[in-house]
């Protein structure tokens, strides 16, 4: 199985081919799911593997995980932007993949990508 690292860097780079083509949707999603498996990688080497019944945490606990295991190695403030940066996606993903009348356009899809890529920088990880 690739690690939540290596599913990051692939989810980032499905994304841009998305929004290359077009995809809006599907950019919003990978996008999210890119910063998730970013910060997924950062809380495994914290807390250990495993979340329970599955091996990622919850989608709706990012942002308390985040303030539980991340604040005290992330400078002050970044945490807070951190939270903010993952609510977004998230809820952005859920419309992009549930609400069929969600206006889900290139504007928010450029958005995804820059709130992915801001997380990722805040992690330090590599795209």
């Amino acid at each position: 199985m690739a690690s939540w690292t290596d599913m990051a860097a692939e989810a980032l780079v499905a994304a841009k081919i998305l929004r290359d083509a077009g995809q809006w949707r599907s950019t919003v999603s990978r996008a999210y799911y890119a910063a998730f498996s970013a910060l997924t990688a950062e809380l495994s080497d914290i807390v250990g593997h495993g979340f329970g019944k599955y091996e990622h945490p919850p989608h709706r606990e990012m942002a308390r995980l985040i303030e539980r295991h991340l604040k005290q190695h992330l400078r002050t403030g970044d945490s807070d932007w951190l939270k903010s940066l993952i609510r977004r996606l998230y809820k952005a993903r859920l419309d992009a993949d549930y609400v069929s009348g969600a206006s889900i356009d290139v504007r928010l899809a450029r958005d995804a990508l820059r709130d992915a890529h801001a997380v990722f920088r805040l992690l330090e990880v590599p795209t």
